[in-house]
């Protein structure tokens, strides 16, 4: 994104000023209608928005870009979509790339739809899978171009319930779905099984990403109830699927880790992996696992050497553990087995005192692992230096209708290691109030994203101004700081479910506005990094470290005392930039303006004085009404 480097003449001929400024823009109410729609921001002190106007100030008014009264922001009502960043404490710059929106796409013509899971191809494609109420509960995909126009929509409808429950693209870019049906007349293309022998059955279904037609569909389970939750494919196109099985029967191989259910006669329900071949006319590998009490596999995962991550729910006091974590029984698990499924590599609990939901899990290139959920507990696991160590939800400060109260959730971030043996770093992010999270992406820089939903009017950074909101909220590789987050007006309770990133580690994510509820898609892009966290370390008095995901940094700062201008390149390590050294040239600057009133500017610059170490100075700027 372009900044616009705005000259304070009047205020201070050394210094320039970055000022950033609203746009607004509603969301159109017709079917499968793409608006390329700039956020509605807050103008809050301090922070950094999204919506530049490269003529927002000039030097009759420099700093009137910014909101008439802070303490009311000028919010569309109406679009309800907002994007806020890192708040800015006294002394410290926040750079990255500013995140702004490239679309948003609203399906409507459908009743109580929300998106449900989403994923990308190579060339900025996004496919969603969502939920939506035709006869009963039906299954929409949804596919889009890279500027967020439709170009297809498949429906897929039983005479009972179905649900979609993730997605997954081939190399092909063909359509991979799995989730769980209800319905005798699913859709059964090529199938290995085409009868419900249960009440409810797993399924897979492939479509075509030419226009949505289903390729294959086949259903998965036995004599009781079976869900399909997560699906991933390997690089032969080999598909493996997990979720929950109450079935005595449910297909098991030969090789299964464990070939019977843990409590038969229909009592609990275990968790199940299951392999098929490319064709999806073979169970290559199926196996239950669990405890005594019920078990669900949620999420499904392969690391470079083909093993199999799965993370998932339990109530079982006696779930299989390798090297765990935690030992004592907890709500969430992560398992891993080896790649012919016949090794427990690792397998722990985690979780808190109180109710923990997983939302997501997925790995980096390496073989991290990373989750994400909610949780009411107060012991979660955190680790030393993490964004917020400490749960802030509200303590019993939530109530079930016609019930008791609880605490407010709070999300949960955590990386673990490749071999599970402990945590990297484990993190909450919330408000007094609730949040969850429904999805959790990791770009190409190590980056992660979450996305969920928050009514909380002060979640970071910098507090949300509706009761439903969808936020997708982005941290630095390490979990020490929250990079940003965005927030839509959803209008409907509980939504943002799935997020992904492209090869460009641009940002999508699925969920549901409106009343009673439409499909919603975004996509959110970064301009080029800026400047970061500048501080002076006290370690490094000699130098200054500025944190940011660009290779090279050149800083250029006038000096106020001496007019000088002062330049450094910086080079990266690890996180941070290291440089020293200076040099006089001509007149430029990269600084921020936060409006303090309609006549004062607060900006700030790193100055360089040869004589000194390197500081940090802050420029009280006056604009006189009407100067030249």
């Amino acid at each position: 994104m372009k900044r616009g480097v705005i000259g304070i003449l009047a205020c201070m001929l050394l210094a320039t000023s970055l000022l950033l400024a609203a746009g607004t823009s509603d969301i159109s109410e017709s079917a499968a209608i793409n608006e390329n729609l700039p956020p509605v921001v807050s103008d809050r002190l301090a922070s950094f928005e999204v919506g530049i106007s490269e003529d927002a100030c000039d030097y009759d008014s420099p700093c009137s870009a910014a909101s008439k009264n802070l303490d009311q922001p000028d919010k569309d009502r109406t679009n309800g979509v907002s994007s806020e960043v890192n708040e800015l404490s006294p002394g410290i710059g926040s750079s990255f790339g500013e995140p702004t929106f490239v679309y948003q796409t609203v399906v409507t013509g459908y009743y109580l739809a929300s998106g449900r899971g989403i994923a990308v191809d190579p060339d900025g494609n996004a496919y969603v899978i969502a939920r939506t109420i035709g006869n009963e509960n039906d299954i929409l995909v949804v596919k889009l171009d890279a500027e967020g126009t439709v170009l297809w929509t498949t429906y897929i409808d039983g005479s009972d319930h179905d649900y979609a429950e993730d997605i997954v693209l081939d190399s092909a870019k063909d359509v991979y779905i799995t989730g769980w049906t209800d319905s005798n007349d699913f859709p059964i293309v090529n199938g290995l099984d085409d009868t419900l022998t249960g009440f409810r059955d797993a399924f897979v279904m492939k479509l075509s990403k030419v226009d949505g037609a289903i390729l294959y569909s086949t259903l998965l389970g036995g004599d009781y109830t079976d869900q399909g939750h997560g699906i991933i494919l390997n690089d032969a196109g080999e598909i493996y699927m997990v979720g929950s099985t109450g079935s005595t029967d449910f297909p098991t191989t030969e090789d299964a880790y464990q070939d019977e259910p843990s409590a038969p006669l229909y009592i609990y329900t275990d968790a199940f992996i299951t392999k098929l071949n490319a064709a999806g006319d073979e169970i290559l590998y199926s196996t239950y696992f669990g405890g005594f009490k019920d078990d669900w596999a949620y999420d499904v995962a392969l690391d470079n050497a083909g093993n199999i991550v799965f993370s998932g729910k339990t109530n079982a006091d006696d779930f299989p553990l390798v090297n765990p974590i935690q030992s004592d029984p907890n709500s969430i698990f992560i398992s891993k087995l080896s790649a012919d499924g016949s090794t427990l590599q690792f397998s722990t609990y985690l979780g808190g005192e109180d109710f923990d939901r997983l939302g997501g899990m997925v790995l980096d290139s390496e073989g991290f692992v990373y989750i994400a959920g909610s949780t009411r507990s107060i012991s979660f696991p955190t680790t030393p230096g993490a964004y917020q160590e400490e749960f802030v939800g509200e303590i019993l400060g939530c109530e079930v209708p016609f019930g008791g109260h609880y605490n407010c959730d709070d999300v949960f971030v955590t990386k673990l290691g490749m071999d599970g043996s402990g945590l990297v770093y484990s993190t909450y992010l919330g408000g007094s109030r609730v949040e969850e999270c429904r999805g959790i992406a990791v770009d190409s820089q190590g980056y992660v994203h979450v996305v969920g939903y928050t009514n909380s009017s002060d979640f970071p950074p910098n507090g949300t101004d509706f009761p439903a909101e969808i936020f997708v909220s982005k941290f630095n590789p390490s979990g020490s700081d929250l990079m940003y987050t965005v927030t839509v007006d959803s209008g409907s309770a509980n939504q943002g479910h799935g997020v992904a990133v492209d090869d460009e580690d641009d940002v999508y994510f699925a969920g549901a506005v409106n009343v009673p509820a439409d499909v919603y898609i975004a996509k959110i892009t970064e301009g080029p990094p800026v400047w970061t966290n500048i501080f002076q370390d006290p370690a490094r008095s000699t130098e200054l470290r500025i944190n940011t995901h660009a290779e090279t940094f050149q800083f250029l700062a006038p000096d106020y005392d001496s007019g000088v201008v002062h330049a450094t390149e910086m080079t990266s390590v690890g996180d941070f930039l290291f440089g020293e050294g200076y040099a006089i040239g001509s007149f430029a600057s990269f600084q921020f303006s936060a409006k303090l009133s309609d006549d004062l500017c607060l900006a700030r610059a790193v100055v360089w004085d040869p004589n000194q170490t390197p500081k940090l100075k802050l420029y009280w700027l006056y604009d006189p009404a009407g100067a030249e």
